[in-house]
């Protein structure tokens, strides 16, 4: 950690490109279009498999011989630079000799990491090819021991200190997923349709107001993957942690919003919450120690977490009624912000704390 470096106020003055929930839909290509894809830009001859995906189109590309890969295609809005940055990160991260798989970018043709194409409607996207990392998510497996829960915050740490110092022109885009502008939320809340849990966001913007806000400045911040969530950890047939995907939300921003993100949605069904982001904590506090200033807006980042997932998934799934991965923890995602909003905020957050070791 870099005490130096701080978020900065607002995100004014960022020349970044924005990620916007208001952006085009995801592509809409045939498995049949991205085969033909495979094998004109990067020369695979493979059968496709649709992949589940949130802003991204993603095909499992499973050859007759040799590796599978991912051939991940981006919505229309996407601009280069973003998938330039999310490359050169996975590059700095395969440097770092990190003890888990992570996918790494792979060439065309033409020697290029970032390729194009058009959909049948005529727009132009960025294509990619990555490696395939095999493993089942955590939301899939049919059990998990609760060791495995400090084993995700060391990953998630370790993740966070092999990217401290990585820079990249793109780094300080503007995202609606970006914890530290959680106040953006507030454009979507009309997506909620019950009044009860409306207002249970609006209960946690004003916490952010009053909490997180004032100290934003004094937070450490950099480069984080920003979604160390229960679809993106994935675990081996021992049911280990294997490995991590999808850098699609790759961002700078306050260092303490991963481990919140992490925490918040390895929380969900858990029977005893706050004992399960816990251990997440602890993991993660053993490879990076958090400061005080970040343990005391942590549990309010958390739940701040929480909120966007399901106002989020609540605006996207009406534009999008038939992708099905943008529902995928909202049920869990308001049951569990039901139960913390009612919880003490100053015991919840000395409870989750506490468990750091």
């Amino acid at each position: 950690m870099r005490p130096g470096r701080r978020v900065p106020g607002g995100g004014g003055g960022s020349t970044a490109p924005p990620m916007s929930l208001d952006a085009p839909s995801p592509p809409a290509f045939t498995a049949a279009e991205a085969q033909r894809l495979a094998a004109a830009l990067y020369g695979v001859d493979a059968v496709a498999r649709p992949l589940p995906g949130y802003d991204d189109q993603n095909f499992l590309l499973i050859p007759a011989g040799g590796p599978a890969r991912v051939l991940k295609i981006s919505r229309a809005a996407e601009e280069r630079r973003v998938l330039d940055f999310q490359n050169r990160a996975l590059d700095h991260l395969a440097g770092a000799g990190l003890p888990w798989r992570l996918p790494r970018p792979c060439p065309s043709r033409r020697g290029r990491r970032i390729e194009s194409a058009r959909s049948a409607g005529g727009r132009r996207h960025r294509v990619r090819l990555l490696t395939y990392v095999d493993g089942v998510p955590w939301a899939e497996a049919p059990s998990h021991h609760p060791a495995l829960l400090h084993a995700i915050g060391r990953l998630a740490a370790t993740v966070d200190r092999a990217l401290d110092g990585f820079a990249h022109p793109a780094m300080r885009r503007i995202s609606d997923w970006d914890l530290m502008r959680f106040p953006a939320v507030e454009r979507y809340k009309a997506a909620i349709v019950e009044p009860a849990r409306r207002r249970i966001v609006e209960r946690i913007g004003r916490r952010f107001a009053r909490f997180v806000a004032p100290r934003r400045r004094q937070l450490p911040a950099q480069v984080v993957h920003n979604d160390v969530n229960n679809h993106n950890v994935l675990l081996d047939d021992s049911g280990a942690v294997t490995g991590l995907i999808d850098f699609g939300d790759l961002l700078h921003t306050a260092t303490v919003c991963e481990v919140a993100i992490a925490v918040a949605y390895f929380m969900l069904d858990a029977p005893r919450p706050l004992a399960a982001g816990g251990r997440v904590l602890r993991g993660y506090h053993a490879v990076r120690p958090l400061a005080p200033v970040e343990l005391e807006v942590l549990f309010d980042l958390v739940l701040a977490r929480l909120a966007m997932s399901v106002t989020f998934s609540a605006f996207r799934h009406r534009r999008e009624p038939h992708n099905a991965y943008l529902i995928a923890n909202r049920s869990a995602g308001w049951r569990l912000l039901e139960e913390l909003i009612e919880l003490p905020r100053d015991d919840a957050a000395a409870q989750l704390a506490a468990a750091r070791g």
